[in-house]
């Protein structure tokens, strides 16, 4: 219940924190601040945590908003607040910037820290080991496949590395390294949750780590991302994060959460690779047999190195299965094959029985060998060096294995469900080398949500500005699984929606005529790219976008920056500078310029969108969806495609106005929005910008 007491700390900050920044209060964002409030606040309904599910458009100022409103209730509550982003750059704005700032203006007191996961992070057994040559083939590295590992050359690094902790110049922290450190040397001297020995390691007392995860243990408001909030749910939660009981979350740029934590439910198996990493862990257990004789551990690796030549043979099955289906032709050198239905052939499916009960027997091996090493290691005496090693080495054996055996445990059960998961194999060709890989994943994110987080969690808070689809909250609904009764708000946006003219010429040919269509934009575009400073064209497709490019006058080239030409953080400065200098500037870009590019002002005046931004029909996860809808009767171009395709256009319509003073215009060279009835749609759920539909 939001107490008086509450009430007025949460009016008295808002007021002062106005005051101070000489600012006129927004009825948007008070709105928000009353909606977020009074959510939290609720002890619970329907026997479920509060759950708010707010949609609020840029300039709202969200961070103030929800800031304001959920550290009262947190205090009050005496819950932890949790706010997680899906970007670096909000991220680092929140820690270092608008927290801060708003704890200083408001009169509100409250800690803040930045949540990391431990491969942000030096591990000091690690470093230990490869500087005395213990080298990282030695530990068993979770995913030897993805890097090439350090080399005896960069021993210069680490004794850097190592100097700098001794001094207490570095915390550990690769983030607060002053020199980039590749991958390929970082990863031999940092670990995960599954490598990690915890606080049974030597250097435990030292471990930068542990240090930065107790420091969260005292902060009020914890700031930190979606993959790591998910990734400590996937482990019970409570691991490196506040438990989700005694925390209130706030997920900005929520729109993401869905589609990320369908990622972190995802199984997978690269064969060839994961063949490799048997054999190279097997080759590793062979060369160290020797040193555990006298703590009898070696009838335990013998047992392991048996059972790892049974799994290679099944493995070797599982791919044999898995070539027979092999497709005739590649239109490229990937190809993906969906299991209809989600139903795995019986061939394959037994295939990764034989694999699951393998892997099963591995995994049991492993976890004994934990137990031993373990009460080695509160024994006196011996050699805790080699054991510490034989342990992270089994941890590391049973975080790889565990999620290769999800997918193996998956293929061979083979279940349905409602809806069934998307199930394929895909067939990379190098040219050298064919790899298989099989996949398993949830259509949606919901059961994965709804255990792990609606139902556990003290509060929680989704906001962004395109949770909305057609006007509606069933798209994100249908994908994250918030419950009906939750609650769902659109907050006033302070943007004059007149500012910005929404163009649609009716004289294109309809989009799906792609060749047609291509060429009145090669034609047309030059006339639009005459009438801003500024200028963000956004593309539905590469292949488009170079075709459109290349037909361009050279003097028209020579004003456009393209993605895939640089970075894309390059590209916004050049874009910035040319225009600070004067010039006019031209940006080309697919989907990921659609969301997250802030170009206010003369930055960005124009926004063309070549076409509606349906999906491409190649996802096995979309596709697995869209056949589920169909045969339940529905109709998955209007349940899905259509919803999806308005979440996007309003995300690419976002890019315009900026700020309350931007004015513009957004052209879309897609005439189906005129003739189409699902484009009369689309249309009428855009904001409510003056019209030139001519």
């Amino acid at each position: 219940m939001l107490t008086d007491v509450v009430k007025n700390k949460i009016r008295a900050a808002y007021n002062q924190l106005v005051q101070e920044r000489n600012l006129q209060p927004r009825w948007g964002q008070r709105q928000m601040i009353a909606e977020v409030s009074k959510a939290l606040s609720r002890d619970g309904f329907s026997s479920r945590p509060p759950i708010a599910v707010i949609e609020a458009g840029t300039g709202t100022g969200k961070t103030i908003a929800y800031t304001i409103a959920a550290v009262p209730v947190a205090q009050a509550r005496e819950k932890r607040l949790v706010i997680s982003t899906a970007t670096v750059a909000l991220q680092e704005q929140l820690i270092y910037q608008d927290l801060p700032d708003i704890a200083k203006l408001s009169g509100l007191q409250f800690s803040i820290a930045l949540a990391k996961g431990r491969r942000r992070y030096v591990c000091l057994s690690r470093l230990d080991q490869a500087l005395n040559s213990r080298s990282a083939g030695q530990t068993i590295p979770l995913y030897p496949d993805e890097y090439d590992w350090a080399t005896d050359g960069d021993s210069g690094v680490y004794e850097a590395c190592m100097a700098s902790l001794a001094r207490g110049d570095w915390d550990g922290d690769r983030d607060n390294w002053p020199d980039s450190i590749e991958d390929r040397v970082w990863y031999p001297i940092t670990s995960d949750h599954a490598q990690c020995t915890g606080r049974r390691c030597t250097y435990v007392s030292q471990c930068s780590f542990f240090k930065a995860r107790d420091q969260l243990a005292d902060a009020d408001v914890i700031v930190t991302n979606h993959d790591l909030v998910l990734s400590d749910l996937s482990i019970g939660g409570g691991v490196v994060l506040p438990a989700p009981e005694d925390t209130l979350y706030v997920f900005d740029e929520g729109h993401h959460l869905a589609e990320k934590a369908k990622n972190h439910s995802t199984a997978f198996c690269h064969i060839h690779s994961t063949r490799q990493w048997l054999i190279d862990t097997n080759a590793w257990l062979e060369k160290t047999q020797s040193v555990y004789v006298e703590y009898k551990l070696d009838d335990f690796i013998a047992k392991l190195t048996a059972y790892f030549q049974d799994l290679m043979s099944a493995l070797d099955g599982l791919e044999a299965e898995a070539l027979t289906l092999q497709p005739e032709s590649f239109e490229s050198n990937s190809q993906e094959l969906r299991f209809e239905h989600g139903r795995v052939p019986e061939l394959v499916r037994l295939a990764a029985l034989s694999c699951a009960q393998l892997g099963a027997k591995v995994l049991g091996i492993a976890e004994r060998l934990v137990i031993e090493c373990e009460d080695l290691l509160d024994e006196e005496g011996g050699d805790t060096e080699a054991v510490e090693a034989m342990l992270s080495a089994c941890q590391s054996l049973i975080g790889r294995l565990t999620l290769t055996q999800a997918l193996w445990s998956d293929f061979a059960n083979s279940s349905e469900g409602e809806p069934p998961p998307a199930r394929w194999l895909r067939f990379n060709d190098s040219g050298t080398q064919l790899a298989i890989s099989c996949h398993s994943s949830p259509t949606l994110a919901t059961a994965f949500l709804k255990e792990n987080l609606w139902d556990r969690a003290a509060g929680v808070l989704i906001t962004s500005a395109s949770l909305t689809a057609l006007g509606k909250f069933d798209r994100f609904r249908m994908h994250a699984g918030t419950p009906e009764d939750a609650v769902y708000a659109v907050v006033a946006s302070p943007f004059d929606y007149r500012r910005g003219r929404l163009h649609i010429p009716s004289h294109l040919p309809e989009a799906n005529q792609a060749q047609a269509h291509t060429e009145a934009m090669i034609d047309y575009l030059p006339t639009l790219l005459g009438l801003a400073v500024g200028t963000l064209v956004l593309f539905a497709s590469r292949r488009q976008m170079r075709d459109v490019y290349e037909a361009l006058d050279v003097s028209l080239q020579a004003i456009v920056l393209m993605q895939d030409s640089q970075s894309k953080k390059t590209l916004l400065e050049t874009h910035k500078a040319r225009i600070d200098a004067g010039d006019r500037s031209v940006l080309f870009g697919l989907a990921s310029f659609a969301e997250g590019v802030d170009l206010p002002s003369h930055y960005c005046e124009h926004v063309i969108i070549a076409k509606i931004p349906f999906a491409v029909p190649d996802d096995p996860r979309e596709a697995a969806l869209s056949e589920w809808i169909e045969r339940g009767g529905g109709n998955a171009f209007k349940e899905i495609s259509v919803p999806d395709a308005g979440a996007r256009l309003l995300q690419a319509c976002g890019r315009l106005l900026r700020t309350e003073s931007d004015q513009g215009q957004i052209s879309i060279l897609d005439t189906r929005l005129l003739t189409k009835h699902y484009g009369r749609e689309l249309l009428a759920s855009l904001p409510p910008f003056a019209r030139d539909l001519s």
